[in-house]
């Protein structure tokens, strides 16, 4: 016997969906345009790293046991100097910090046009393709510090011990 206690599921009005929708397009676009303004009120170290103590965090403790850096090395101070205009040290610092800048900016735009016009952009880019995506940021940071590894150790700026 079928239970007839159950209420049924609201359905999804356009208007539901469409709040929804232009939630989602604020809740991506938020984070992106705070960690730019993080950046453009950071100074980057023209060393190439450490900029993130200037938030309070404290220093790579890979670079202090290690002598090395560890894989997310320089991406605060490479993205801190392309919020600043300067590509050329934000290359230096980490070359995946300069590709996720611009990563955030192109999500921050969308995020925020979804927010504005109730479209479902994200969704679109995303859909069933989260995995890639994430899989892009490992893959990204990883080569990142590849990269610095290897031009560290070419130019002898790596173990500092």
């Amino acid at each position: 016997m079928p239970d007839t206690n159950v209420t049924p599921a609201r359905p999804e009005t356009p208007d539901r969906k469409s709040r929804r929708v232009r939630l989602a397009g604020a809740a991506a676009a938020l984070p992106c345009w705070a960690i730019l303004a993080v950046g453009m009120s950071l100074t980057a170290r023209s060393k190439g790293d450490g900029t993130h103590t200037q938030i309070g965090l404290p220093g790579c403790r890979s670079m202090v046991v290690d002598g090395v850096p560890c894989p997310t090395c320089g991406l605060t101070t490479s993205i801190t100097a392309a919020a600043h205009g300067d590509f050329g040290a934000s290359v230096s610092a980490n070359v995946f910090g300069t590709v996720l800048f611009f990563a955030l900016v192109l999500a921050g735009v969308i995020g925020a046009l979804q927010a504005v016009s109730g479209r479902n952009m994200l969704g679109r880019i995303f859909r069933r393709r989260w995995w890639l995506f994430g899989g892009l940021l490992i893959m990204g940071v990883l080569a990142g510090w590849a990269v610095k590894l290897a031009i560290g150790y070419n130019t002898g700026q790596y173990p500092t011990h």
